[in-house]
């Protein structure tokens, strides 16, 4: 992280970060994945905004998440449950958002990330059937949102439904971690280390993209 801090140019940043995740392979991105986001680091000292290489490195974390869990043995039911429950609530969260924002379904899908039980389609026939006002009914009651999409409902607010996604989500991973404490916690820890990363490579390109000196920048990681 110091030396993505200190890094003189957009080619060693995307040099360092490469490193950093395990190479391409290792972060399960296609090509064309992968050609998007050197181009976005790339252009990012003149784009008038980060906005997109938010949004991929977001979709990049997802996609070693799901990448990590398939290949579990011990427990990778489990994790892999874990990793689609957290896609499916942050794309959720983005299609309340985007749709209430007045987005097309297909500006909407750009920013869907990967790795969730709901794919993009399914996500996209919610918007155009106009169910999003009460999303329960059209939602696998397996994903465990009855009581927070009933609430949404009586009261459409994207906030209070993020907040509790988050702690039915909290509470369910409590749980598996009882059930099996040793394998999972490891890979589970693992997987919370590598978003951390993924959230302090976030906070390095806002900070360069605002001039900060490499001292400033490092009193905002978490290392």
């Amino acid at each position: 992280l110091q030396e993505i801090c200190s890094a003189p140019n957009a080619g060693e940043i995307l040099h360092l970060v490469r490193i950093a995740m395990g190479g391409d392979a290792a972060s399960g991105s296609s090509v064309g994945e992968t050609e998007r986001f050197r181009k976005l680091v790339m252009q990012a000292d003149t784009a008038p905004s980060l906005q997109p290489l938010m949004d991929e490195l977001d979709r990049m974390a997802y996609r070693m998440a799901a990448s990590a869990a398939s290949s579990c043995t011990a427990d990778g039911g489990e994790v892999r449950r874990l990793v689609q429950r957290a896609a499916d609530e942050k794309n959720l969260s983005t299609v309340l958002r985007l749709n209430s924002a007045g987005s097309k379904p297909a500006d909407i899908r750009r920013y869907l990330v990967p790795g969730g039980s709901v794919s993009d389609s399914k996500w996209l026939a919610l918007i155009s059937q106009g169910a999003l006002s009460n999303p329960s009914a059209h939602l696998d009651s397996r994903l465990g949102w009855k009581d927070a999409l009933e609430a949404y409902s009586r009261n459409p607010s994207a906030a209070q439904l993020e907040v509790a996604l988050a702690q039915a989500s909290a509470s369910k991973s409590v749980r598996i971690f009882h059930r099996s404490q040793m394998n999972l916690g490891v890979l589970v820890g693992a997987l919370m280390l590598k978003e951390q990363e993924m959230a302090n490579i976030r906070k390095i390109v806002r900070a360069k993209s605002l001039r900060l000196p490499a001292a400033e920048i490092e009193k905002m990681l978490v290392q």
